[in-house]
């Protein structure tokens, strides 16, 4: 049922990612509230960037936030004609909340 999906997801999913993100990013604790969020929800949706989790474990936020968007997930979201633009949202999400924790 629902009810059930959502327990599942409050009781199980979100703990679990939440660690995965935290095995991820050993700083996660430390992020501002945004940036833990559009982490998890990368985490969720399977994370697949290691040089921009690379700068962000350096504390590199603007060439984290330049790289995750150097992605062909990215260029294909973005093409015209493009049925996936909800995956370069979420994608501009977390770059922008990567220079927003860098202080731009």
């Amino acid at each position: 049922t629902e009810l059930d999906a959502e327990i599942n997801l409050k009781n199980r999913l979100i703990p679990e990612y939440i660690e995965r993100s935290r095995e991820l990013f050993p700083n996660y604790d430390n992020y501002s509230e945004n940036l833990r969020i559009e982490l998890l929800q990368s985490v969720f949706r399977g994370w697949t960037s290691p040089k921009t989790r690379g700068h962000i474990n350096n504390g590199n936020f603007i060439l984290a936030a330049e790289e995750f968007l150097d992605h062909d997930n990215y260029r294909d979201a973005i093409a015209p004609n493009s049925n996936t633009r909800g995956v370069a949202l979420r994608m501009e999400a977390l770059s922008t909340a990567l220079l927003r924790e860098a202080g731009l």
